[in-house]
C-alpha cells in the first residue's frame, strides 16, 4: 500500500494535466511513446521543484541589525 501512495499522485497528474486517459494515437509504438513523454514530462517537472526548493535552502538570508 505504501508504494501505491507514493504512484497515486504521479498517475493523477498524468491524467489531469497530460491527457494520459485517452489515447492520442494509434498502435502500440506510438502509444508507448506518448507515455514515455509525458512521464518524462512529470518527471522534469518534479525534478525542476525539488532543485529549486534546494536553492532556496542554500541562499543565506540577511540577517537584520539591531540598532
Amino acid at each position: 500500500m505504501k508504494l501505491r501512495q507514493a504512484v497515486e499522485g504521479k498517475l493523477s497528474e498524468l491524467v489531469r494535466y497530460h491527457g494520459m486517459r485517452r489515447a492520442r494515437y494509434r498502435g502500440l509504438t506510438k502509444l508507448g511513446l506518448q507515455c514515455y513523454f509525458a512521464a518524462l514530462a512529470v518527471n522534469i517537472k518534479r525534478w525542476i521543484k525539488l532543485e529549486l526548493e534546494k536553492l532556496k535552502l542554500k541562499i543565506p538570508r540577511p540577517v537584520a541589525v539591531a540598532a
